[in-house]
């Protein structure tokens, strides 16, 4: 995913994770997966019932105002495919 955050970037977008796990649990998957993107913690949930999280992973594209563009719940063989699409789609 790393590549794809780089040229997400180049387009001005950012990703960013928005967690409830415990650091150590957090931090494990950051390094198995090399990701280098800032991080949310959650841990009294207000960020995902803010945004009406029914899912987990829900993924939300928003808006330099603030206004959710898209979501994506759950992740599966064309999840990044399907992100790529929308976010190419908006710049």
């Amino acid at each position: 995913m790393q590549p794809h955050l780089k040229k997400w970037r180049q387009l001005n977008f950012e990703l960013i994770l928005v967690s409830s796990d415990r650091p150590e649990e957090l931090t494990k998957f950051l390094n198995k997966n090399n990701l280098d993107i800032p991080v949310l913690l959650d841990d009294q949930f207000q960020v995902g019932k803010l945004y009406q999280v029914k899912g987990i992973p829900t993924d939300f594209l928003i808006n330099e105002q603030g206004i959710v563009e898209h979501s994506f719940v759950g992740w599966g063989s064309k999840s990044l495919a399907n992100m790529e699409y929308w976010i190419t789609k908006k710049s």
